[in-house]
């Protein structure tokens, strides 16, 4: 079974006080591995942040976190709006990549241009 996306409601959007950061970092979700993240919008269903990844270089801040969820139902691709107790509401673009002995996985990448020092 798969999870819908609720309808995008434009208005609603603007309205909630979402942490949408585009200059989230590695350092932002590291302390919260091994915590929960609720998923608005779905009723009592929770991802757990399994894994956070750093492949950055010289150039490119690159890093991807990794989620687990329910085996099923489990979340289609796309922007979900997750809640977190220390860093609030954040709203990131995730897509299923498989299930392991924990459930279904998912991942969210970040890539962007080194800021010089």
């Amino acid at each position: 079974m798969i999870l819908r996306l609720p309808r995008y409601d434009k208005a609603a959007a603007h309205a909630d006080q979402i942490t949408s950061n585009p200059m989230f970092s590695l350092r932002d979700f590291a302390p919260h591995l091994r915590t929960r993240f609720g998923v608005e919008d779905f009723e009592n269903y929770e991802l757990e942040l399994a894994e956070v990844a750093d492949q950055s270089n010289a150039q490119l801040e690159q890093f991807s976190l990794t989620f687990t969820g329910a085996a099923s139902p489990w979340l289609q691709q796309g922007s979900y709006k997750l809640t977190h107790p220390q860093i609030g509401k954040c709203e990131l673009f995730l897509v299923p990549i498989g299930p392991d002995n924990s459930g279904m996985r998912y991942q969210a990448v970040f890539s962007r241009l080194s800021q010089p020092r």
